[in-house]
Formats: C-alpha cells, sequence, structure tokens
C-alpha cells in the first residue's frame, strides 16, 4: 500500500493506495456555520445525565474531516462512500456524518453524535434515527440514545 502525506509539519495521510489500484483519499479543513448540532449534557447526581441542546457549533469552532473510501466516484454521486468526522479542539469526535438514501431516492446525511461531560468522558451517543427531523431546536429521542455513568472512581458502570 502507498500512502502519500500532505506537505505540511502534520504530515497527514492525504491518499492511499492499495495495490488493486483501490483508494482512500482524506481532506483536512473545519466546519461551516450551522453545519453540525451542539449537545450539553448535565449530571442530576444521581448518577443519570440530562442532555440538551443548544443549537449549533459556531463556524470554524470544529475539525473537519472528509473521507473518500474505494466506492466513492466523483462521476456519479459525490455522497457515495464519503465520511465526515467532527472533532472539537480537544480532539474528541463530536459527530460521524454518513450519506444514505431515503425512501424518495434522494441522498440525506444521517448524524451520530458523541456528548461528553465536563471531562472528556464519554456519557451519550445519540445515534441518527433519535436526531431524525435535523432541526437544532427539536427534541432527541431518550429511548434510543445509548447512555454511560460512571462510578465515583471515574469507572464506568
Amino acid at each position: 500500500m502507498k500512502t502519500d502525506y500532505e506537505t505540511s509539519p502534520l504530515s497527514r495521510p492525504i491518499k492511499q493506495i492499495a495495490e488493486d489500484g483501490k483508494f482512500m483519499a482524506t481532506f483536512y479543513g473545519t466546519n461551516s456555520g450551522s453545519e453540525v448540532r451542539k449537545f450539553s449534557v448535565v449530571s442530576n447526581g444521581d448518577g443519570t445525565n440530562v442532555v440538551s441542546t443548544s443549537g449549533t457549533y459556531d463556524a470554524s469552532s470544529l475539525y473537519k474531516t472528509v473521507v473518500l473510501n474505494e466506492n466513492w466516484n466523483n462521476n456519479a454521486d459525490a455522497t457515495i462512500g464519503r465520511t465526515e468526522i467532527y472533532k472539537d479542539k480537544l480532539g474528541l469526535v463530536v459527530a460521524t456524518r454518513k450519506f444514505v438514501k431515503n425512501t424518495s431516492n434522494s441522498w440525506v446525511n444521517v448524524d451520530t453524535y458523541n456528548v461528553y461531560d465536563d471531562f472528556g468522558k464519554l456519557v451519550m451517543v445519540i445515534p441518527p434515527d433519535a436526531t431524525q427531523s435535523g432541526n437544532p431546536n427539536d427534541p432527541i429521542n431518550l429511548k434510543l440514545v445509548f447512555q454511560y455513568n460512571y462510578d465515583t472512581r471515574n469507572r464506568l458502570i
């Protein structure tokens, strides 16, 4: 496998080519305004958490990585084989966006959100079906959310 790196001090991989000619390309940037929903969590003190949405992240406040896998084809639909990963300034993955066809045969994005507490511990994973409206002010379906609780020694319970 051949790997091409960007010409910066970070030397991040930008393209990987396998022996059979298939490739994976990676692009780096930042988010645009109102592109990613922002969630916050408050602990109840009894081991449970309450999540709330607080609009969207400001422009250029998240690192955006776009990965194009071997199924991506620029001549066809540019969303096939495309994954977008959004990280905060601490390097924590805040959202992962993929694209699927809906019932009317058009492409829509499906987002999986990770919510962290003030100490950087993962406390909630919000799958696409819990936020299906896409409106940042709509509530989430808590029955579909994965919650993680920690004891007083910060062990996952």
